[in-house]
């Protein structure tokens, strides 16, 4: 045995515990507090402006949860508490994950929920399960810029049932 095999099994052991801890174990992550959603929860009556995708930037793809639109054009997500979030940033440009913003928000109160989702960022893919979320109505917004500083932003309701 050489003298570097020691380190390199005490890397590759060091390497393991961190790809342990950043594995999806099936716990979740708490993606928002009850706190948080109390003081971010939209009323029925509360009219989300829809932001569409503005910016010239990467499009901004969510695969799940499903989404539909309302009449205004909204995109609506309904998930149970338990719910899953897989989106896809694209263009021709690569995109720049380390611009990556995610945020609840209801007038002026904003929650951002970007450093809560970073473990779960690749490439160019946000793909987070098993996220536990209150009950309620929340608008989410996405931005994101490419590597030449385009940046888009588009905003969702989604709707979390019991």
């Amino acid at each position: 045995m050489s003298k570097t095999t020691p380190v390199r099994i005490i890397g590759l052991c060091l390497y393991a515990i961190a790809a342990y801890g950043m594995a999806d174990t099936g716990a979740g992550l708490t993606l928002l507090s009850e706190q948080e959603a109390a003081a971010l929860r939209l009323d029925a009556n509360t009219k989300i402006i829809n932001a569409a995708v503005r910016g010239a930037g990467p499009r901004i793809n969510i695969e799940s949860p499903l989404l539909r639109q309302d009449a205004e054009g909204l995109a609506i997500a309904e998930t149970n508490p338990e719910a899953m979030l897989v989106a896809l940033f694209t263009d021709k440009d690569k995109v720049d994950m380390g611009r990556l913003e995610v945020e609840f928000r209801n007038g002026n109160r904003v929650v951002s929920l970007t450093n809560r989702l970073r473990p779960y960022l690749t490439e160019n893919k946000l793909d987070a399960r098993h996220l536990r979320i209150p009950p309620g109505r929340f608008e989410m917004v996405f931005r994101i810029e490419d590597k030449k500083g385009q940046l888009a932003e588009k905003n969702y309701v989604w709707i979390v049932k019991n």
